[in-house]
């Protein structure tokens, strides 16, 4: 494709998906700029953020209980194994 088919093409996708289309010489920097830009139009940040913190916050409830439990069986695995050894073990 010549320059003016790639054009053509680039501006027919954008016109069908909304989507802007980076010219093929854009150089690094710009790319990330861009993608920051175009990540920030769909997501709130801010919310995602939020959300993200009430995530973690629950993986450690559940962590916490999972160790909880872990300890207070302990106990009980700890007997259930001595009752399942033999006499001369």
């Amino acid at each position: 494709m010549n320059e003016d088919e790639i054009s053509a093409t680039n501006r027919a996708f954008e016109q069908a998906t909304g989507t802007r289309v980076l010219p093929p010489r854009t150089r690094p920097a710009n790319l990330a700029e861009e993608l920051t830009l175009a990540i920030e139009e769909v997501i709130d940040i801010e919310l995602f953020n939020q959300k993200l913190e009430a995530e973690r916050s629950d993986a450690a409830k559940v962590v916490a209980v999972q160790e909880r439990c872990a300890a207070f069986f302990l106990p009980f695995r700890s007997e259930a194994l001595r009752s399942n050894r033999s006499p001369g073990q």
